[in-house]
């Protein structure tokens, strides 16, 4: 994965409502738009916005949505970035 392609992924994790899809995605293997609608809490236009956004890392099969192989990369990612940060905790002041 070269430097661009990592910045843009970047780019589209850095928002609650797009983390909170992936890992609601990665939890239940998949999901309707209305499940992901409950959970999110955000509108209907918001939720097709972030999942437009994440095209490259969310499938859409039927009415349901689950993780391309992509996306599960950035599941994984995101599960390291918070062990990170929860290692950290203790030398925080």
């Amino acid at each position: 994965m070269g430097v661009d392609r990592v910045a843009k992924l970047f780019d589209i994790l850095n928002s609650d409502v797009r983390v909170q899809i992936l890992k609601e995605l990665a939890l239940n293997g998949s999901c309707s738009f209305s499940e992901l609608h409950r959970v999110s809490k955000v509108s209907a236009g918001t939720l097709a916005y972030h999942l437009s956004l994440l095209k490259e890392l969310v499938s859409k099969k039927g009415n349901d949505y689950s993780l391309t192989e992509m996306g599960r990369y950035a599941h994984k990612l995101i599960k390291e970035v918070e062990d990170f940060e929860n290692a950290l905790k203790p030398f925080r002041r």
